[in-house]
Formats: C-alpha cells, structure tokens, sequence
C-alpha cells in the first residue's frame, strides 16, 4: 500500500535490530502481525513515551498486551470444559480443527466518523476483512474505541460456532497511550495482502493524523 500506492518510502527493520538511535529518526512505527520475541521492550516503551505512535496489527496488538502495553483487554472464550466430548473419526482431525477456527470472513464495522482515523470516510459502516480471533472489551475511556464490530457483525463467510457470541459489539480498533505517545491497535490487518482497499485510510490515517488524537481519549494502563 505504501511503497506502490502511495510512492511512500518504508523502511523495514528486523526486530532484533530496533535500537533507540535507530528510532530517533522517526515518529510512527508500524508492527504487523507476526513475531515479536526478539523485540527490546524497554526500547519501545521509552520511544513511546517520548512522544512516537506506534501502530500494532492483529497479533503485534497481543504481544503489546502481554508486555503491559497499548491497553487492551481481550474477550475469553466461554468456557467449555463442561460440555461432553462426543467421539470423532481420527481421519477428520484435520477438517475438525479447520472449523475450529476464524480464517477469513467479512464483518460488519461501525465507525466513528468524528475519530481522526476515519478521516476520509463517509458512512459510519465499513466491511472489514476479519481474519483472526481477536476481540476486544470496551476501554475504560469512553473515546478510545472509534470502530467497533456492529450488532449482527458477519456479513460473508464462516464463523465457528464458540467464536459468535464474542463478535458482536466487540471493539476492532483502540486508541491507548504511555507518556507523551500514542498506541493504535487495529485487531485486523487494515490493508490484507493489499487487495482490501476499503480500509486502506484507516492505516493511513493511523500514520499521517495520529498526532492529532487528542491526549485525553487515550486509553492508558
């Protein structure tokens, strides 16, 4: 999106290579979903505080979370221990766990459009490519949470049955903060594999108007 689209220069970095001098020279940093072992918290944690916004996606967002940062609160799974196991075949193990799980459906958004993230857009409900199982609570800051999945979410694809009473209502895209920084988690890959241009704004926004976000809608720890 950005290097072809928008003929904007991206610089990428390996994680073991993120250093302070490294980050002084720029103000957003954007971590897509993926591995983060090897990421130097305390680095992070001090560019954040010093004024950077970092943008975190579907996975990125849960490795934030269990280091204390970016503040959200993921929904659980209803407990499900109770239920009688039945017997299946051994030969369908693999369509069994397939169906177990969220690997790509349309939902249903809900925007708002007074956010700076929903720059650009003009109706307040936006298909969103929804291919993870992440869903978020709603912050303590009532302004933290500019999009959300709507009432009745799914709109195309499958949904497995112990994932739908967590969908609805559920927060896609929160605002947190550290210090004098900001910490955009998008629970979704705004731009999947560039063929979803319908929410390319929402990472650009993230991007180019994070620094407008006013300090006191952020959701902090």
């Amino acid at each position: 999106m950005l290097d072809t689209r928008y003929e904007l220069p991206v610089t990428k970095v390996d994680v073991a290579s993120v250093t302070p001098q490294l980050l002084e020279k720029y103000n957003v940093l954007v971590m897509p979903s993926g591995s983060y072992g090897q990421l130097n918290l305390e680095v992070i944690r001090n560019w954040v505080n010093n004024g950077g916004t970092l943008v975190a996606m579907e996975n990125a967002v849960k490795w934030l979370e269990t280091k204390q940062l970016g503040g959200v609160v993921f929904k659980k799974m209803p407990d499900e221990t109770a239920t009688p196991t039945k017997r299946r075949p051994y030969g369908g193990v693999s369509e069994d766990r397939g169906s177990q799980e969220l690997n790509g459906a349309i939902f249903e958004a809900e925007l708002d459009l007074t956010h700076p993230l929903a720059f650009g857009f003009r109706r307040p409900m936006l298909p969103v490519f929804k291919s993870g199982e992440l869903f978020a609570e709603p912050p303590k800051n009532a302004y933290a949470m500019p999009m959300v999945y709507s009432s009745s979410p799914l709109l195309a694809g499958f949904v497995p049955k112990k994932w739908k009473p967590l969908a609805p209502n559920s927060g896609c895209a929160l605002v947190g903060g550290q210090g004098s920084g900001r910490i955009i988690c998008l629970l979704d890959d705004p731009s999947f594999r560039s063929f979803w241009y319908g929410t390319d704004k929402l990472l650009a926004n993230a991007i180019f108007f994070s620094n407008i976000i006013s300090m006191q809608t952020l959701e902090r720890k």
